[in-house]
């Protein structure tokens, strides 16, 4: 999906694309949050929450590179700002913080599903899905996980399983 400017000369943002945006200001709005007021290279202005990337230090003034989440049908774009220290496809370490077991209800049967949760550079707490009879050993407290993408500014992750050999 695109989202044409209204002014549309074939300018458009694509899903999935990641473009610099120069980020204005910081606009507080009337649902008590901060948002970052960023312009796209159309000249288009997107407003993104500010509370989930605190941690990334931006700055009024600075061009941040995002990635098109998603246009929704009312032409709204969604931006995921690049994380400071992650790469989507990359492999990395993250702080082992324990494994949790939860109920998992599907229709009218209900499982238990076994949760890792690991922390990023920034103390985010992030759950991740372990593969039945999976058992994940730490090493020197961290487990590698691969990173999927992201949202909200939190890493979405895979739990990385070491190649078996044969």
């Amino acid at each position: 999906m695109t989202a044409p400017a209204w002014y549309n000369d074939g300018k458009k943002l694509c899903e999935g694309v990641t473009y610099p945006f120069n980020f204005i200001k910081l606009v507080p709005l009337s649902d008590h949050m901060n948002y970052m007021l960023m312009e796209d290279p159309y000249g288009i202005r997107h407003l993104v929450p500010y509370e989930f990337y605190i941690s990334y230090k931006l700055q009024p003034g600075n061009v941040v590179r995002c990635r098109v989440d998603k246009i929704n049908c009312t032409g709204r774009v969604f931006l995921e700002p690049e994380h400071p220290q992650y790469q989507t496809g990359s492999v990395e370490g993250f702080s082992f913080v324990g494994i949790k077991q939860e109920k998992l209800k599907d229709g009218d049967k209900c499982s238990l599903v076994s949760l890792l949760v690991v922390a990023d550079v920034f103390g985010n707490k992030i759950r991740v899905e372990m593969p039945e009879g999976c058992f994940v050993e730490p090493v020197n407290g961290s487990v590698f996980c691969k990173i999927e993408g992201f949202k909200k500014g939190k890493p979405l992750l895979s739990l990385s399983l070491p190649d078996k050999e044969t």
